[in-house]
């Protein structure tokens, strides 16, 4: 069955059970409830879970690292010859849809709020995108895009965070100096990132 199909049927099934209940509770009250309540409210949660549930329906199931490779991202140690990009999101915003972050066009991990990743690099520039997954990638404005130019032994943190607009959110990418970084990361989960292929 199709993640569309599906999550229309659940949102139908919460609709219809919300409907009966209170159909019940107006049998018990010996009084009619009004339109709003009998009717629109049990579309309406129908409604919400169905968007609840297409916003979240691209969120993968996250990787986690022993004590030692989260030890050793949070003393920031870099790999010879390598930079070391972490890639920090927070915000309550949007916090359980996956979003989805590459580096020059590889896909390298997925973070839900509060979490980091850590992906090592090799020094010069490259281009970090993050979007949201599944159906809130769809509703949303598109990517968030930096370009960042790291030099071989350099660890730099990039905060990817959500803002609040009109009709949709906006993603923003900024550097957050280490010592700072270093307290959020101890609070937040990693992620372990996939392997680059170069």
């Amino acid at each position: 069955m199709k993640a569309k199909t599906r999550n229309q049927l659940i949102a139908v099934t919460v609709s219809v059970v919300v409907g009966l209940f209170m159909n019940l509770l107006e049998s018990l009250a010996g009084e009619k409830l009004s339109f709003s309540m009998s009717v629109i409210l049990p579309v309406m949660l129908g409604g919400f879970t169905y968007t609840f549930l297409s916003n979240v329906s691209g969120t993968r199931k996250e990787a986690k690292p022993d004590h030692a490779a989260r030890a050793d991202a949070l003393n920031f140690a870099v790999p010879a010859g390598r930079a070391r990009v972490y890639i920090l999101r927070t915000g309550f915003l949007g916090k359980a849809v996956g979003m989805d972050i590459t580096v020059d066009g590889h896909a390298v991990a997925q973070l839900k709020s509060p979490r980091f990743t850590v992906v090592d690099v090799a020094p010069g520039a490259h281009e970090w995108r993050a979007r949201f997954s599944g159906g809130a990638g769809a509703q949303q404005n598109g990517d968030c895009i930096a370009q960042i130019n790291v030099a071989a032994g350099s660890a730099i943190v990039l905060r990817v965070s959500t803002k609040l607009a009109l009709t949709k959110h906006r993603l923003l990418f900024a550097e957050v100096p280490l010592d700072s970084a270093r307290a959020e990361m101890t609070r937040a989960i990693m992620v372990v990132a996939d392997k680059l292929a170069w």
